[in-house]
Formats: C-alpha cells, structure tokens, sequence
C-alpha cells in the first residue's frame, strides 16, 4: 500500500514540561478546562504526528483553561518503517485496548501498559480528550462518538466528519476514549475519536488537522483566528 506521508521528527518534544516523555502542556493563566490531543495511540497512524507537529510549530496558547498534547506509543512509532508500514502498530500489545482500572493497575507488563501506566495522570486529569486515529482501509473519515449525550453533541459541534458514530466501545478492551469520567454517564469528562481516514493517505493527515482544530475550537481553547494561524503553518 502506498504510504504517502512522511513521518515527522518528533525528538524536539521529547522533554516535554511535564516529567512524563512527549507530553507537553501549556497554561493560559485564565480559567477553563484541561483539553487534551492524543496522537500515536498505533505507531503506524502517523497522521496525528502530523496534526500535533504543526499545531506545536504553529506556537498556538490556549486561550482559557489547560492545553496538553501528548505522542502515546512511541516505542511503537519509533519502529515505523515504510516498506512494512503495518508492522509498527504496537509493539506487545494494542495500546487502546488497557484502559480498565484493572488492567491499568494489574500485574502484567508490556511495553503499552508501561507507557498508558505513564499517561494515566494525564489523561485523568483531562476534561476533554481528542484522540487521533487512522484506517487500515480507504474509507470515509468517521467520528467515533460512544453512547453517551454529551460526545455526540461535541461531535456535532466539531462539525466534521459527517459520519459519526455512536458505538459502544471495543471487544478486545476499554479504549481510552472510554476510560474513567469519559465512558460516565454521571460525569462531565468528554472524549472523542477521530478516524481521520486511510493512514497513509495524504488527506488523513489534513482530516486529522481540521478536526483537532475544530475540535480545539469547540472547546474554547482555540479561536479561529488562531486555527487559521495553524492551517498556514
């Protein structure tokens, strides 16, 4: 399959600001809510890199409230390889299939579970999360939006894509998306998943871009004078 994208260097956000690697928050200094944008959760779903390169580059601050951006697998990124670009997808075990307490705080190891066990306090802290994903097959973009009232609503209100659906969760196991406060029908902590459409595709990556800018917006974290800041970067 033609892999049309490139991957992006993302050593300079190693260090981040917050003790945990490549993750990087920044403070507005005015009230509002923790959002935060996950990308990598699959090594090989390199157009959320994309998406959080050039919001990074863009030099954007929220505007209220808490930003943090955050590369999940990137054991598995760093093995990326194009000539075999579905081999770095995880490295021991699919990263978003461990979101259950019981998983998250049981005896088994791997090299996901150590790294979700790393963002944990992250993502817990978070009120809204966007995670960025791709497909394996060509297919329209898709907003996975789970059951609850107020992910649809946010869907709606990001706009784009116009497919949304409104699913249950995994088989295999808990999705960040629904982990905690996000899969809570009595909580306020909201999560979306964006597939932004076939992972290697050139459009994932501008997909990926729009909806985290949207998304960004909806929020209140972004105006859009700065999501149009970042388009050009």
């Amino acid at each position: 399959m033609r892999v049309e994208l490139s991957p992006p260097d993302i050593e300079p956000y190693r260090a981040g600001n917050t003790g945990i690697d490549y993750v990087t928050s920044f403070e507005s200094g005015q009230p509002g809510p923790h959002v935060l944008v996950t990308a990598l959760t699959h090594g090989n779903e390199i157009c959320g890199a994309i998406a959080l390169d050039r919001l990074f580059r863009a030099e954007l601050r929220p505007r209220q409230g808490k930003l943090t951006l955050a590369f999940d697998n990137v054991a598995a990124y760093h093995s990326f390889d194009r000539r075999m670009p579905t081999a770095s997808r995880f490295v021991d075990e699919d990263f978003n299939r461990l979101w259950s307490p019981a998983t998250l705080d049981g005896a088994r190891q791997s090299v996901e579970l150590a790294r979700a066990r790393a963002l944990r306090p992250i993502v817990d802290a978070a009120d809204f999360l966007l995670d960025i994903h791709s497909m394996q097959y060509a297919t329209a973009p898709l907003m996975l939006a789970g059951t609850l009232d107020r992910s649809l609503a946010l869907a709606r209100r990001v706009g784009i894509p116009e497919l949304i659906m409104c699913d249950a969760g995994h088989a295999a196991g808990p999705r960040m998306r629904d982990y905690g406060g996000f899969g809570d029908p009595a909580a306020t902590k909201t999560a979306l998943l964006i597939e932004a459409g076939q992972h290697w595709e050139r459009r994932a990556a501008e997909v990926a871009t729009d909806v985290m800018l949207r998304f960004l917006m909806a929020v209140g974290t972004l105006s859009g004078d700065d999501a149009a800041a970042a388009r050009r970067t």
